[in-house]
């Protein structure tokens, strides 16, 4: 049982993005992965990662990439030196390219020290028209070994909604969708999600993300993993490398306590100019804070 009283008590799940290589090049990737990517976690932020998850109440771990699975020395050195791991939800974001089988599914994931849940991207960007069978191995692995599994399912168009029917026909775990967002490979590809009309209800929310604080390599906290990290922007405003400067920074504050729509009228924003792709709370976050 773990007895925490750090500072930082009010963080309870972190996500952590261990570096950006990956096997795929999607052209829908918002934070730009791909192969050969060279930004990864140093030893010093890995160092600065297990204090805050030793100090705090640390209740879910989120690893994303790139790939997960080509950092497994790289998360492993993080559960290991984890005081309270037993306490914790470990899980990760993958493509599966490695479920050919149930032998590369195996040797694969068993790996890594932990794994409470497998969230498996699946979609017209990640060659779903060719792998169904991996989708199918991968679930199968998560019943015998009682993981967590569900799939998500990433559009750009209503029309890959389709994908879905396919996936009921093969599986039975949760299926989710979201909508591409105009954030690194997808903005510069033009493959973000075409809203028809502005959606106001978007004003009344805050952000998407405030449940989970993220940790970019190379660049420090943040609860933003879209635009206003990966957009070619100076992100120093939205992200620290020292949790508490974050924490105490206004755009935390701001993001923490305001919906957009706060936000819009304290900075004197007209509503009546937004557009259509203003609906997506990360676009619109992008617009209020770019200017």
């Amino acid at each position: 049982m773990r007895n925490i009283s750090g500072k930082n008590s009010n963080i309870y799940k972190l996500h952590i993005m261990p570096g950006k290589n990956c096997n795929l090049s999607c052209s829908h990737c918002a934070n730009l992965s791909g192969p050969g990517e060279i930004t990864s976690l140093t030893d010093d932020e890995i160092d600065r990662l297990i204090d805050l998850i030793n100090s705090n109440p640390i209740k879910e771990l989120l690893f994303t990439g790139g790939e997960p699975t080509l950092y497994i020395p790289t998360i492993n050195k993080i559960l290991n030196r984890c005081k309270y791991l037993n306490d914790i939800f470990v899980a990760i974001t993958t493509n599966g390219l490695y479920a050919k089988n149930k032998l590369s599914t195996k040797s694969t994931l068993q790996r890594i020290k932990k794994i409470s849940y497998i969230q498996l991207s699946f979609d017209i960007f990640h060659g779903s028209d060719k792998s169904i069978e991996r989708v199918v191995e991968l679930e199968r692995y998560c019943k015998e070994h009682q993981i967590k599994f569900s799939v998500s399912v990433s559009i750009s168009d209503p029309t890959q909604l389709i994908i879905i029917k396919q996936l009921n026909l093969n599986i039975d775990s949760p299926i989710t969708f979201q909508k591409v967002e105009s954030s690194g490979r997808a903005k510069a590809t033009n493959t973000q999600y075409k809203y028809f009309h502005f959606d106001s209800s978007v004003l009344d929310k805050k952000c998407p993300n405030l449940d989970m604080i993220s940790y970019i390599p190379n660049t420090g906290y943040t609860n933003c993993c879209s635009n206003l990290i990966f957009n070619n922007i100076d992100n120093q405003k939205y992200a620290n490398s020292d949790i508490d400067t974050y924490l105490k920074s206004d755009f935390f504050k701001t993001m923490s306590q305001q919906t957009f729509g706060d936000v819009l009228r304290s900075k004197n924003i007209d509503i009546n100019n937004l557009e259509a792709k203003h609906s997506s709370p990360c676009t619109l976050c992008e617009y209020i804070h770019r200017g």
